[in-house]
């Protein structure tokens, strides 16, 4: 995990990114303070980027990627900030020399394979074989068994259709994907479900799980490894700091899966803060609570109420009141609770931002460009000192990088660490 902030207004947007990185692998879980999470995209103008969530794409570093699109950059720039983001999805679309097909293919693999298959089938052992054996009072089998998967995959598409597709993919793209994941699907059945049984597997839960994948592949979702990327300054005709979000999940042949984040994205002029990855202390912060407690609260209240509501319904019914006044009363109550219920709730909401995060987003319209810098960094160190002081890991750590941003000094590191003595490497410094 890690904790990255960007604080904007009018003037400048500043970046700040921490430096810890969660490595697993097998039972080990190890937390590294040395990871690049926030560079310069262009050594001429003023743009950044940010990465947080997977630090690969396809097992590929995204530092290596981003220092040679940078370095093929060059001097060239480009009119808006979404523009120098196209550009930066074509290159990597054609960088087929960092990443090759076949390593895009086998990352494409691997994911549908060991990270999302697993997860279907233990939604299956859950949702479905559990329930079953409450009822049957016995194991389902072979044929059972399959039929469950094939009624699974399909109810998962049924539900996943709603999804939006990445960008640039369509229904064309999901017939596509079907020559690439029944292969897949059939590697699959025959490992997981055909095994010492002599019952073989049906062609239509082949073609189920087949469908299921492609889908994956197309809609946005939360399967795969996803890398959140912050491309943040100024295009050639933009006077005012645009942020633009995206979530990078792979490539499916010489497409990019990808979607833009639009709740992590700003332009125009506005002023405010936006926190990636870990959320919770700036959201306390900015609203006076966590997300967390947020989450919990007005749902346990929703709940508390509804019990309050359904115990006077009931009474009400049972009691000896004529069946014409019984219905009104009811009516009438059920309306004034919820009206009392949405009341409350949009008092609430309207404290918070009168009292939390309207005073605070005034004040940041106003800020210098320094002071935004040192916002930036105090919110990414409060995140970082909340996990220290905690029973949770230190999922937030080490050095925190710094830059700031604007139209006329373009990309300016406040605070930048390195893994090499400064006084030894005076090249390095003449080079960047």
């Amino acid at each position: 995990m890690t904790a990255e902030i960007a604080v904007y207004n009018k003037l400048a947007v500043s970046l700040a990114a921490d430096s810890a990185v969660t490595i697993t692998g097998g039972n080990t879980v190890k937390i590294n303070n040395g990871a690049e999470k926030l560079f310069a995209l262009s050594k001429h103008h003023p743009v950044g980027l940010m990465v947080y969530g997977t630090g690969t794409l396809c097992g590929v570093p995204w530092e290596m990627i981003i220092k040679e699109y940078r370095r093929q950059l060059g001097e060239t720039s480009y009119e808006t900030i979404e523009q120098y983001a196209e550009k930066f999805w074509d290159f990597l679309c054609d960088c087929n020399h960092i990443i090759p097909r076949d390593i895009k293919e086998n990352h494409l693999e691997d994911t549908l394979l060991y990270k999302v298959l697993p997860g279907f089938m233990q939604h299956i052992q859950d949702t479905y074989i559990k329930p079953f054996i409450i009822k049957e009072q016995r194991s389902p089998d072979t044929a059972e068994t399959y039929v469950i998967v094939e009624e699974a995959a399909q109810e998962f598409v049924a539900n996943f259709n709603s999804n939006h597709f990445y960008e640039g993919f369509d229904e064309s793209d999901i017939d596509k994907a079907l020559g690439f994941t029944t292969p897949l699907a059939q590697e699959a059945c025959d490992s997981l479900l055909y095994q010492e049984s002599d019952i073989e597997v049906p062609v239509t839960l082949v073609e189920a799980l087949a469908i299921m994948f492609a889908h994956i592949i197309c809609r946005k979702s939360s399967f795969g490894t996803n890398t959140g990327l912050v491309i943040a300054g100024y295009g050639e005709k933009e006077y005012f700091p645009s942020i633009l979000a995206y979530d990078v999940v792979g490539f499916f042949g010489e497409k990019l899966r990808y979607s833009p984040n639009i709740d992590k994205s700003t332009s125009g002029g506005e002023s405010g803060v936006t926190a990636y990855a870990q959320e919770d202390e700036v959201s306390a912060f900015m609203t006076g609570m966590s997300g967390e407690l947020r989450e919990f609260m007005f749902p346990t209240i929703e709940s508390g109420a509804d019990k309050i509501l359904k115990d006077v319904v009931e009474r009400i019914e049972s009691s000896s009141l004529p069946v014409k006044e019984k219905e009104q009363l009811l009516t009438d109550i059920i309306d004034f609770a919820k009206q009392s219920w949405d009341k409350l709730s949009d008092e609430i909401r309207q404290y918070i931002l009168e009292n939390h995060v309207g005073k605070v987003v005034e004040m940041i319209e106003f800020l210098p460009k320094q002071d935004l810098g040192y916002m930036a960094e105090s919110l990414v160190n409060l995140t970082a000192f909340k996990r220290k002081i905690s029973n949770d890991s230190e999922t937030v750590g080490g050095p925190i990088d710094v830059a700031i941003i604007s139209k006329g000094d373009g990309f300016v590191w406040v605070k930048r660490k390195h893994y090499f003595d400064k006084e030894l490497n005076y090249q390095y410094f003449k080079r960047n």
